[in-house]
């Protein structure tokens, strides 16, 4: 399916249709496959390593296989690296900790339940 949507994409399809269409990310599909601006290190190897390769905005990787499955990538646009200050990522900080709590409050909420009803 992946080499299907590929050959769409090369066809003259618009990358934003063919990913709310056939992305397996419901996150990233509803945004038409956008990912916003990521840091070095944030994606796994064999994305990133496709990002560096794309050379200019409107370039299209080939597939690329990852963990997660098959991607194709289309770079937007490059952001220079920029070192924020604490009080500038302390909200993105203070949410990602909040929902990373959450998340584990609701794991131990699951066990729990699960322990106390053999199931």
């Amino acid at each position: 399916q992946a080499q299907e949507v590929l050959a769409k994409l090369k066809g003259g399809a618009k990358f934003e249709d063919l990913a709310k269409e056939f992305s397996k990310d419901p996150g990233s599909a509803a945004r038409g496959g956008d990912l916003g601006f990521f840091g070095e290190g944030r994606m796994v190897k064999p994305f990133e390593d496709a990002v560096k390769a794309l050379a200019k905005p409107g370039d299209i990787s080939e597939l690329v296989e990852s963990q997660f499955g098959f991607h194709i990538i289309r770079l937007e646009e490059r952001q220079a690296k920029t070192t924020r200050t604490f009080e500038e990522v302390k909200p993105q900080l203070m949410a990602e900790s909040r929902a990373d709590l959450l998340s584990q409050k609701r794991v131990q909420k699951v066990q729990d339940i699960s322990k106390n009803h053999d199931l």
